[in-house]
């Protein structure tokens, strides 16, 4: 089975290029082919309720609050982002923040995430309970692998060698109803984006695959585009491998909790 690791919204990423250490969630494109996807439900690197508390009492005074993710892949973060708003902030108070806009630029991701099944491993349950999240509150067993076309079945054979085999989901509607999918370059989607002081925008665990001066160039972009009080937000995996907490501080942005910065 051949396995394709072209699925970051990274321009200049190439394949294969190693994983960043987080749970390795599997899907089967339309032509059969295995594609990863090493993102996870409640990664650690972020304190999922620390950012409801944050963005809800931040935004207080904003009647709509424009978060848009990028290199999406299957949803993971967006439904974990959707599930903490739905646990930790009232009702009238999170709405404001749907739908979430998310990005990928790989084609096959997004038609993952779009087809509303979702692969669950064992460890998602453990980082859910940790928040408190009961994921069959969300999530419905599906006897489907999750795939991206209804004619193509995983080989459960596989699944079995697999340290974590995952469960395959159908996603509700409490979720689905809350993000749109897109495929999209993240280049060509910030330099569109209109901010009014409004905006959350989760570029995670992407830029630690870019040099420092390819950082600084989009870090650059961000600066232009983001009005004060709007929030950019990164992941470990970007801390460790570029100098991007240094080119933030020195383009405008303030850090506001770990991973966590606002435009000043």
């Amino acid at each position: 089975m051949k396995v394709s690791n072209n699925y970051f919204s990274v321009p200049y990423l190439q394949k294969n290029s190693p994983s960043f250490g987080s749970t390795s969630h599997t899907y089967i494109n339309k032509d059969g082919i295995e594609i990863g996807n090493d993102s996870c439900l409640f990664r650690e690197d972020l304190d999922w309720k620390k950012l409801v508390d944050y963005q809800t009492t931040h935004f207080k005074d904003k009647d709509k609050v424009n978060i848009i993710q990028f290199a999406s892949s299957d949803g993971s973060e967006a439904y974990t982002q959707i599930m903490a708003m739905e646990n930790f902030a009232p009702q009238e108070n999170s709405k404001k923040f749907f739908p979430i806009n998310a990005y990928d630029i790989d084609k096959d991701i997004v038609d993952t995430a779009n087809s509303k099944l979702f692969n669950i491993v064992q460890s998602d349950y453990q980082r859910a309970k940790e928040y408190n999240v009961n994921i069959a509150d969300y999530f419905n067993h599906s006897d489907t692998w999750c795939k991206t076309t209804e004619d193509m079945q995983m080989n459960m054979n596989y699944a079995d060698l697999m340290e974590e085999a995952p469960e395959s989901f159908k996603v509700s509607k409490q979720l689905t109803d809350k993000v749109k999918f897109h495929q999209g370059d993240m280049y060509k989607v910030i330099k569109e984006t209109n901010d009014n002081s409004d905006s959350v925008i989760l570029c995670r665990n992407i830029l630690g695959y870019f040099t420092n001066d390819e950082v600084k160039n989009f870090i650059n972009i961000v600066k232009e585009k983001l009005h004060q009080n709007s929030l950019f937000i990164i992941g470990s995996f970007d801390t460790m491998n570029t100098n991007i907490e240094t080119i933030l501080s020195e383009n405008g942005f303030v850090k506001v909790f770990k991973n966590v910065f606002k435009r000043v």
